[in-house]
Order: C-alpha cells, then structure tokens, then sequence
C-alpha cells in the first residue's frame, strides 16, 4: 500500500479563513476622516492669512522705510530705488495673494458637508500662491542683482559674496516654492481621487 504525499492531496481551505480572506479584499478604502479634513483646512487657513498679516506689514516696512530714507536725505539713490520698486512689487503681490486667497476662504467655516470642498480649494489657492512666489522670483532677480551692482559700485565693502549671498536666498525662494507647489498638487490629485470614488 502506497501512502500519498500530503503535498499531493488538495486539502480545501478551512471555511473561516475563506470567509475572512474574501471579506478583507472586498474592503473599501479607508475613507477620509472629514473631521480632521475640516482641522487640516481651518490650520492652513490660519497660517495663510498669518502669511498675508505678515506680507502686508512687510510693505508697510518698506514705505516706512523709504520715507525716513527719502527725509533723512542721508541713503543713497540705489537703495531709495530699490526701496521704491520693493513697494510697488510688494503692493501688487499683496492684492495678487488676496485675490487668491479670498474664494478659497469663504469656506473657512465648511462644516464635515463641504470639507472635501474647502480642501480642493485651498489646495487650488495653495498651488496658486506658489505659481505667485516663483514667478516673483523671475521679477526680482533683475533687481536685487542691480541693487547689489550698485552698492558695489558706491561702497568698497560689498563684494562678490553679496551677490552670491542674494541669488542664494533667491533660489532658496524658487526651490521652496516649487516643492510647496508639488507637494499640493500631489495632494489635490489624492483629493480629486477620493472626491471622483466616492
């Protein structure tokens, strides 16, 4: 009598484990937790109009300064320029960055209902508020590198570090404004993905 290997038999799988196995694949995504999409949002939101209380003192700063600069009578030219081209570019960011910021914030208080909505939104403000930031820097870099040029020209002290000091900040700007924007889209992608599931 020839004993058949266990390897060759097809024992069935228990009933149980079947029953859990198939009841586990069939689970849907995780949904997401609304409550802490609202707190998420409402968190961004504070932090984005801390941004702008802080955009808009920063241009308050600049004509501060360049009406002590101009009435002292003591600051050079290139800084006084400089000082006035910071302002307008200042004044035209902040109502470009309030312009953005409005429609996304009039949802601010979206309860659990509109949650998804005010987080697609604020993503779109965010990945715009980044378009905003790098393309300031392509219309600053003409000036600050003027600026430098001339402060080089007037004052024996500032050298070549200066300009690699200012195009560093600059590209610190650009990069950080390109990673933010990333990661919001890759955020608002997930977002439309869940809104598209569900």
């Amino acid at each position: 009598m020839t004993k058949q290997s266990p390897l060759n038999e097809q024992a069935p799988l228990d009933d149980n484990w079947l029953a859990i196995s198939q009841d586990w694949q069939a689970q849907p995504y995780e949904k997401a937790n609304l409550d802490a999409l609202v707190k998420k949002t409402r968190r961004r939101t504070w932090w984005a109009k801390l941004v702008l209380a802080a955009n808009v003192l920063a241009t308050g700063g600049i004509l501060l300064a360049l009406i002590i600069g101009y009435y002292l009578g003591k600051w050079q030219t290139p800084t006084l320029a400089y000082l006035a081209f910071g302002f307008v570019f200042s004044v035209v960011f902040v109502y470009y960055e309030i312009k953005i910021r409005r429609s996304a914030w009039q949802l601010t208080n979206a309860g659990a209902d509109e949650a998804l909505k005010a987080a697609v939104l604020g993503c779109q403000s965010s990945l715009q508020y980044a378009r905003l930031m790098k393309w300031s820097f392509y219309f600053l870099v003409i000036p600050v590198n003027w600026y430098v040029y001339a402060m080089m020209q007037i004052r024996e002290t500032v050298g070549w570090d200066a300009f690699v000091f200012a195009n560093t900040l600059l590209a610190v700007m650009y990069i950080g404004s390109h990673r933010y924007q990333k990661k919001r889209q890759r955020e608002l992608n997930s977002l439309n993905q869940f809104s598209d599931n569900n």
